[in-house]
């Protein structure tokens, strides 16, 4: 009856849970793995995660607005909203955040405004 439901909830609820936690510690140790050496492009998604966090918010709230009237799939809208918000907000970051007191800031370290300059300079001291 309930007692038999009640366990058997509990004993789902315990077998997904631990689950979840299999999988985040699997992941990390592939991602240990894979990503043994530096990878620059791997860095910069990582130094601008912080800045697309802080900031997708009013975006997420801007974009579906202009998106109201547009005749497409929810799914559809959806994924160019995520393209969108993540690309304005990695131009932003690359331009106005990355090189500046701010991104000091948020990632701990300065950069060159564009990082594909030959004369960058000494490469910053990792944080780590």
């Amino acid at each position: 009856g309930d007692a038999a439901m009640s366990v058997l909830f509990f004993v789902t609820q315990a077998v997904q849970v631990a689950s979840i936690w299999l999988l985040v510690f699997g992941l990390t140790g592939v991602c240990e793995r894979l990503f043994r050496k530096e990878n620059r492009t791997v860095r910069y998604f990582v130094d601008a995660s912080y800045w697309i966090y802080l900031m997708h918010f009013p975006l997420c709230i801007f974009f579906p607005a202009l998106f109201r009237f547009w005749d497409a799939p929810g799914v559809v809208k959806m994924a160019a909203m995520i393209v969108l918000t993540t690309a304005v907000l990695l131009v932003i970051y690359h331009f106005a955040v990355r090189g500046t007191g701010l991104g000091v800031l948020l990632s701990g370290r300065r950069y060159p405004v564009w990082p594909f300059t030959r004369d960058r300079g000494p490469e910053p001291a990792p944080t780590e």
